[in-house]
C-alpha cells in the first residue's frame, strides 16, 4: 500500500481514529520486516507515552569523537547524542557545549590521561569537576584510560544537567 500526498509545503497526511477508545487503536504492523519513521525537519514528535515490547531502544546514534585540545574543548550537541572526549595529555579539559535543544538526552564517555581532571563549563551556576561530580561511586576516575560516562540532558543550546555517572577505572 503506498499512501502519498504531493501537494506542496502546508500538505499533511492524517491517520485518525475518532471512535477508538483502546490503548492500540491504530496499529502499525509489520509481520517479516521493520517500521521506519523518518523525518526531513522537525523529528519525529510523539505525544503520550512510548513503550517498548519485547525490543529495545538503540540510542546511541552516532559517535562524536573529540580530543581536549589546549585543556578547551566544545562538544557540539547537534552532531548526535553519544560524544566521546579524551583528555589527549593535556591539562585539565575545560568543556563547554553548543547547538543543543532543550530536552535532548546525550551520552557524554570521557577519558582520562594522566591526573588531570575534566571540568563542565558554564552547566550550572558553578562549574564541576567529574572527579567530584562522580565520586560518589568510591571509583573516582584519575589514571591513563580511566572513563567515566554521563547522561546529560540539555537545558538550552550551550547548558546541560548531568543526570547519572558511571565510571571505569582500569587500574586500582
Amino acid at each position: 500500500v503506498w499512501l502519498e500526498a504531493d501537494g506542496g509545503v502546508n500538505e499533511t497526511i492524517v491517520l485518525h481514529s475518532n471512535q477508538g477508545t483502546g490503548a492500540d487503536s491504530i496499529t502499525l504492523l509489520s509481520d517479516a520486516g521493520g517500521i521506519t519513521l523518518d523525518a526531513a525537519v522537525g523529528g519525529v514528535a510523539v505525544t503520550g507515552d512510548v513503550s517498548l515490547t519485547d525490543g529495545a531502544l538503540v540510542y546511541a546514534d552516532a559517535n562524536d569523537e573529540g580530543t581536549c585540545a589546549d585543556t578547551v574543548a566544545t562538544i557540539d550537541l547537534s552532531l548526535g547524542n553519544y560524544h566521546e572526549l579524551d583528555m589527549d595529555n593535556t591539562e585539565n579539559c575545560t568543556i563547554t557545549f553548543s547547538n543543543g535543544s532543550a530536552g535532548e538526552i546525550h551520552l557524554l564517555e570521557l577519558e582520562w590521561s594522566g591526573t588531570h581532571d575534566f571540568i563542565l563549563n558554564d552547566v550550572t551556576a558553578q562549574e564541576v569537576t567529574i572527579k567530584e561530580l562522580c565520586d560518589a561511586s568510591g571509583k573516582v576516575p584519575d589514571d591513563n584510560g580511566d572513563l567515566a560516562t554521563l547522561m546529560i540532558r540539555a537545558r538550552s543550546a550551550s547548558q546541560i544537567q548531568i543526570i547519572s555517572c558511571a565510571t571505569m577505572k582500569t587500574t586500582d
